[in-house]
C-alpha cells in the first residue's frame, strides 16, 4: 500500500484513525456538554480495529471489487484512507448516540463535505457508478450498460455519485421519519439519523446506502431485543444500527452486489426470469420503486414494534427504584418554610437533545 507492506500500512492507518476518532469524539461530547467518560478511548480502539481491518479486507480480499468498477491502483489504495474518514465519523456518532441520544452536526456535516470533496477531486473513489444497468448485459457478448459521460468526465461523475448518494441517504431517512411520525404519533428517528445517512451516501453512493438502510432493521431485530433483555435501558437509539449496517456493507459489498441465485432447480445463469440478481434491481426504475416501498413499510412496521419493545421489563437492580419514597426533608415545627422558597427538581432532556429513538 503506497509502497509499504500491507501490515505496516494497515497499522499506520489504524493508529492515525484512532487518534482522529478520539479527538472527534471528544469534540462531539463537548458540543453536547456531556461528560465523555471512557467513550474517547473506546472509540479510538474500535476505529483502529475497523480501519486496519478495512485495509486488509479491501486490498487483500477485495471486499469491494466488482467487475463494473475497476479503479486505478493508486485510487484503489486511497479508498482505504477515504473510507476511514467515514468509519471515524460513524464510530464517533455512535458513541454520542448511545450515551445521550445525540448525533452531532460537528461529526456529520464535516463528514458530508469531505465525502463530496474527496469524490469530486479524485474522480475514482466510487465503489459503484452512479448508474449502471445489468439488465442490458449479454453474457459473453456485452457487459452492463453505463453512460459514456462517466468515463469522459470522471470528476463530474464523482460529484454526481456522491451528491446523489447524500440526497438518497438523507431523503430516504427523512421520508421514513415523516411517515412513522404520522402513523405512530411520535418521532421514531431524529434529524441526526437523517444527517448520518446523508453522510454515508456521500462516501458510498446511493446503491450501497439503500442496501445499508434495508439491513439496519435486521440489525435492530437481531441485536436490539438482546440488548433490551440484558440491559436496563428504556430506549436503544436507531443510529448505531444504521452505522452497523453501513459497516457490514463496506466489508461485504462485493458479495452483496454480485449476489445471484436460481429461483428454481437447474435455472440457467442467463435466464433472468428464473434467476435473481440483486444488481439488476438497481437498473430498473420499477424495481427501485418496489424496493423503496418495501423499505419504508418494513421500517415503519419495525418502529411500530418498538412500542411493544418498550413494554419488555428491564433489569433495574443497579438503579434507584422509581417507587422509593423520597427522603423526608420536612423542617422542624419551629422552622418557617414557604412554597415560594421550596426548591423543585425537574428532569428533562436538554433543549437541543433529539427525541430518543430506536428499538
Amino acid at each position: 500500500m503506497f509502497g509499504f507492506s500491507l501490515q505496516f500500512a494497515a497499522g499506520i492507518v489504524g493508529l492515525l484513525s484512532a487518534c482522529a476518532s478520539w479527538w472527534v469524539t471528544r469534540q462531539a461530547f463537548q458540543e453536547i456538554e456531556q461528560p465523555r467518560g471512557y467513550w474517547g478511548q473506546i472509540s479510538a480502539i474500535v476505529t483502529a480495529v475497523l480501519t486496519a481491518g478495512l485495509a486488509f479486507a479491501l486490498l487483500r480480499f477485495g471486499c469491494q471489487d466488482t467487475p463494473d468498477v475497476i479503479p486505478q491502483p493508486f485510487w484503489r489504495e486511497a479508498r482505504v484512507l477515504y473510507q476511514s474518514i467515514l468509519l471515524i465519523s460513524l464510530v464517533s456518532a455512535t458513541a454520542t448516540d448511545l450515551d445521550s441520544y445525540h448525533i452531532t452536526d460537528s461529526v456529520t456535516i464535516p463528514g458530508m463535505i469531505l465525502g463530496l470533496l474527496g469524490a469530486t477531486l479524485a474522480g475514482d473513489l466510487q465503489i459503484i457508478h452512479v448508474w449502471i444497468d445489468w439488465n442490458q448485459e449479454i453474457p459473453q457478448l456485452a457487459g452492463p450498460y453505463r453512460p459514456d459521460w462517466m468515463a469522459a468526465h470522471p470528476h463530474l461523475h464523482g460529484l454526481a455519485w456522491s451528491g446523489i448518494g447524500l440526497a438518497t441517504g438523507a431523503g430516504l431517512t427523512w421520508i421514513v421519519r415523516g411517515v412513522s411520525s404520522a402513523l405512530l404519533g411520535q418521532e421514531s428517528m431524529g434529524l441526526g439519523d437523517v444527517m448520518l445517512m446523508g453522510m454515508v451516501g456521500s462516501f458510498l453512493g446511493w446503491q450501497p446506502t439503500v442496501v445499508a438502510f434495508m439491513l439496519a432493521p435486521l440489525c435492530a431485530l437481531s441485536i436490539g431485543l438482546l440488548v433490551r433483555l440484558l440491559g436496563n435501558r428504556n430506549y436503544v437509539p436507531y443510529g448505531p444500527y444504521l452505522s452497523l449496517a453501513t459497516i457490514l456493507v463496506m466489508f461485504s459489498w462485493r458479495w452483496i452486489w454480485m449476489l445471484e441465485f436460481g429461483l428454481n432447480e437447474g435455472a440457467a445463469a442467463n435466464d433472468r426470469l428464473a434467476t435473481f440478481a440483486l444488481r439488476r434491481l438497481f437498473g430498473d426504475w420499477l424495481s427501485l420503486a418496489i424496493i423503496a416501498a418495501i423499505t419504508v413499510f418494513g421500517l415503519v412496521l419495525l418502529l411500530g414494534l418498538s412500542r411493544l419493545y418498550q413494554l419488555i421489563p428491564v433489569n433495574r437492580s443497579r438503579s434507584t427504584p422509581e417507587t422509593e419514597p423520597p427522603e423526608d426533608t420536612t423542617p422542624p415545627d419551629d422552622t418557617e418554610s414557604s412554597d415560594d422558597t421550596e426548591p423543585s427538581v425537574e428532569t428533562a432532556l436538554p433543549e437541543d437533545a433529539e427525541t430518543p429513538e430506536g428499538i
